[in-house]
């Protein structure tokens, strides 16, 4: 499911991308959570739905907090930043 929204992401398929991206988030492990979520986000902010882009990075965000992740919290904050102050 990763790589079939992955595949349709990069198409701009916007709505497909979205639907395989739940379905992903759906069937993964808790490890995977926040690498799902992170795909979604960016799958909602490429539909132009910043707010629900920045609830998933947020929860993504939540997850991703222990220190052994900072790739992860990174790419999180990168993106609610930029979704911040791209709404105001």
């Amino acid at each position: 499911w990763v790589y079939l929204a992955q595949f349709h992401r990069t198409r701009q398929q916007w709505s497909e991308s979205r639907d395989a991206a739940m379905q992903a988030l759906e069937r993964v492990d808790d490890s995977g959570k926040p690498g799902a979520l992170i795909m979604l986000g960016s799958i909602l902010a490429g539909m132009g739905d910043s707010t629900q882009a920045l609830a998933t990075y947020q929860q993504a965000h939540e997850i991703v907090r222990s220190p052994t992740d900072l790739v992860r919290q990174l790419t999180c904050l990168r993106e609610i930043a930029r979704l911040r102050h791209a709404t105001g």
